[in-house]
């Protein structure tokens, strides 16, 4: 951005398509689904907007606007990655076998994508030139990865210590079916909103956003964002009694000492319990 470059406010509302389409692109890229897309270009809106503009007022013009933005949101997507799933170390083996075998090691292990999600993910979205036998022999040579499952109820029983520590067991199991009840529920309700109205509650109940934040990250009027949530709050709400489960049961169940505190939604539905 030259001396006589636009204030960072009218750039970004001159510029908000390509950035919407470099944020997709970069999700995409990432094996995002198309939900988990939409809400990464929300988070990228709102990083223009952080500190004052910061990231478009360190825009110097060396490069295209779409080359830098590429850049910085490659490196946002990465960080919200590790902070989700924590640092990747490729394996041995994929390393021995080199860039290719790391990264469909990657896109199966990882992102948990079937052969035929990885394999569309690594030629049509990121342009490598890997023969289907290639990739198929490849993946049948990374070795298997530990991943974290649920037990059933037999498992449980098998393993009960006798006392104090069987009953505390008992309760624990039980906490856990109520909220495992309480998740689904709540994953019904929301799967009955379209997905900006999903990244709309996310932005603000579980990231803790002001409205006006987050009608500048969507670039949606800040008014009639007010009377918008609460439609939606009580359009949750109503779903979640149908189910019979009431706002005020979501925090309950799902408290931060929770052993199943990190379950992929729970910050999601303890944000959104304290709302409704």
């Amino acid at each position: 951005m030259m001396a006589s470059s636009p204030d960072p406010a009218a750039l970004l509302a001159q510029q908000l398509p390509l950035l919407d389409e470099v944020a997709r692109s970069v999700a995409r890229r990432g094996g995002s689904r198309p939900d988990d897309q939409e809400e990464f270009v929300a988070r990228a809106r709102l990083r223009m907007v952080e500190d004052d503009y910061a990231v478009l007022r360190k825009f110097e013009g060396r490069s295209s606007l779409r080359t830098y933005l590429t850049v910085v949101l490659q490196r946002l997507f990465l960080d919200e990655r590790v902070r989700r799933w924590g640092r990747w170390r490729s394996s041995a083996v994929a390393r021995r076998m080199g860039p290719a075998a790391q990264r469909i090691e990657i896109l199966l292990r990882r992102d948990g994508l079937s052969a035929d999600e990885a394999w569309q993910t690594l030629t049509w979205n990121e342009g490598w030139a890997l023969p289907r036998a290639e990739f198929e022999r490849v993946a049948a040579a990374l070795p298997p990865r530990v991943r974290h499952r649920q037990v059933d109820e037999g498992e449980l029983e098998s393993v009960s210590a006798p006392g104090p520590a069987a009953e505390a067991e008992v309760v624990a199991r039980e906490r856990a079916e109520q909220a495992e009840g309480t998740c689904r529920a709540l994953r019904c309700a929301l799967a009955g909103l379209t997905a900006e109205e999903r990244v709309i509650l996310k932005l603000r109940y579980q990231d803790g956003l002001t409205v006006g934040a987050v009608a500048r990250a969507l670039a949606l009027p800040e008014k009639p964002l007010f009377r918008r949530i609460e439609r939606l709050r009580e359009r949750l709400r109503a779903a979640l009694e149908q189910q019979g489960v009431r706002g005020g049961d979501l925090v309950a169940v799902l408290g931060e000492d929770a052993p199943y505190a990190g379950a992929t939604t729970t910050e999601d539905i303890h944000a959104l319990g304290q709302a409704i």
